[in-house]
């Protein structure tokens, strides 16, 4: 694990634990200079064929010229239903043997693939942060800070599928997690979004339904809209970043480009887009107390976008 990182994790194993440990970490985190946290980013990535082993390729070649940090895993790591176990092969398959090279640490969330197991197959991934120090999934949600940002770390799925421990819990985490923290970014990522320009489309219209995907919206709505300056997240297979709307401003990034047969992007109204394109790849941030320049970089470690956020 980079040198660069101070991390404690905040769990949910039990509310109260979850605020305790919040407040702990929260209050032991310290500021620093100028360093910067090089991190790379993407979802909707472990099928096994030579889509994803594209990827995993432009990932050792930028990160061999770029140098990274840690990985953010946005969900649906596992194709077609998740893993059944820590021992299951496709741990390897599709993720030691895929990222050997890349030597860095992946914090992960669960996407609606990795429940199709059921409970216990998405636990198995949880658990798998015991057998593997590479993989980082402490609990289903959990909080952590670097020296430059706090981090939200989300299960969309179960807030979509309107499990009321998940959505209570994760607002009350989160919720205090923001108001104790004093780091100047404020990051959440997972694996539903809020906007999209591709095939799943925004939160509440999920699929050009609707109502689709209200509760995913409700939850950013009271519990992150103004109050998180960047949000990544997968599900559509494309590269994006949209300019938030005026009541939950922000910039949101989706990275669903890991593997995964690719989707189009129709044209949706109402988005802001700054950048959109179906390709594979995977997105990239240098984080810094004062700046994140965001970059989508493509199967062939091609960069395909670039722009800085600051303070």
């Amino acid at each position: 694990m980079s040198s660069r990182l101070t991390f404690t994790p905040c769990t949910h194993t039990a509310l109260a634990t979850a605020l305790v440990l919040a407040g702990a970490f929260l209050a032991g985190c310290e500021d620093s200079s100028e360093e910067s946290l090089s991190v790379v980013a993407f979802g909707d990535w472990g099928t096994g064929d030579a889509d994803q082993q594209s990827v995993a390729d432009a990932l050792a070649t930028y990160c061999k010229n770029e140098g990274c940090d840690m990985g953010w895993l946005l969900g649906d790591n596992f194709y077609p239903a998740g893993v059944t176990s820590v021992d299951d092969p496709q741990w390897d398959a599709k993720f030691v043997d895929m990222y050997r090279g890349l030597d860095i640490p992946f914090y992960a969330v669960l996407g609606n693939h990795d429940y199709g197991s059921g409970q216990e197959g998405a636990m198995s991934q949880v658990a798998y942060s015991d057998v593997n120090p590479d993989w980082v999934m402490p609990n289903i949600f959990n909080v952590f800070q670097t020296d430059q940002a706090l981090v939200l770390a989300l299960d969309t799925t179960l807030i979509g599928l309107g499990d009321p421990d998940a959505t209570e819990g994760q607002a009350a985490v989160f919720a205090n997690a923001l108001g104790r923290s004093d780091a100047p970014w404020r990051i959440a990522f997972g694996h539903h979004p809020y906007l999209s320009d591709g095939i799943h489309g925004n939160a509440g219209s999920y699929d050009g339904v609707t109502g689709n995907g209200n509760l995913v919206k409700a939850f950013f709505d009271q519990v992150l809209c103004g109050k998180v300056d960047l949000l990544l997240a997968g599900h559509d297979h494309n590269l994006q970043v949209l300019k938030g709307p005026g009541d939950c401003p922000g910039t949101f990034v989706v990275a669903g480009g890991g593997g995964a047969p690719r989707y189009e992007l129709p044209a949706r109204d109402g988005n802001t887009s700054k950048f959109s394109e179906s390709a594979l790849g995977f997105a990239h941030l240098v984080m810094k107390r004062k700046s994140i320049r965001v970059r989508l970089v493509d199967e062939h470690a091609k960069v395909l976008y670039e722009t800085t956020l600051k303070k």
